[in-house]
């Protein structure tokens, strides 16, 4: 009794039936014990199906992923290839360098959008992370401090946050 209600709250246990069937196989119910048997072994299939399933479209969506920034990362770069200053691209290949775990070569990049738009805030948390992720702490905390200051002067309560929340993991 407790198996089948098992199966009837979770239809996918194939414990349940595979009990079920143990159960009917030492009551002399063959016939019963087979079915069960093919049930959970249908169910077996069943769920190697739907995670096989699952793997393949995680990896759909991280081939799009890669293919999306890769498209983003030739965007930036024409833009650098007209003007070597500009902020929001050379932010842009410093998320994507700090996305690929590349920290120094994010520095660089964020450094290059400090450098090309002092008030671009976005780019001082970038820049942070970036020191803090190379255990760079005291220039981490400075940057992170001049950057609350930008991104408040600029009303950009998101990267401030964000800053003020990696500043206290820092002190």
């Amino acid at each position: 009794e407790l198996m089948e209600k098992l199966k009837e709250i979770n239809p996918k246990c194939m414990m349940a039936f595979t009990n079920l069937s143990l159960f009917h196989m030492k009551r002399g119910e063959i016939e019963v014990a087979e079915k069960y048997k093919s049930d959970a072994t249908l169910l077996n299939f069943q769920l190697l199906g739907d995670e096989a399933q699952r793997k393949r479209q995680a990896e759909e969506l991280e081939q799009k992923r890669l293919q999306e920034r890769d498209r983003r990362e030739g965007m930036f770069r024409q833009v650098l290839e007209i003007d070597a200053e500009d902020a929001m691209a050379n932010n842009g290949l410093g998320e994507i360098e700090f996305e690929r775990t590349h920290f120094s070569l994010a520095e660089e990049f964020f450094q290059k959008a400090i450098t090309g738009n002092t008030k671009y805030s976005v780019a001082y948390l970038g820049l942070g992370k970036s020191l803090y992720q190379q255990s760079k702490m005291q220039e981490a905390k400075e940057i992170l401090s001049k950057g609350i200051e930008v991104a408040s002067k600029n009303g950009d309560l998101m990267p401030a946050n964000e800053m003020q929340t990696l500043l206290l993991k820092l002190n």
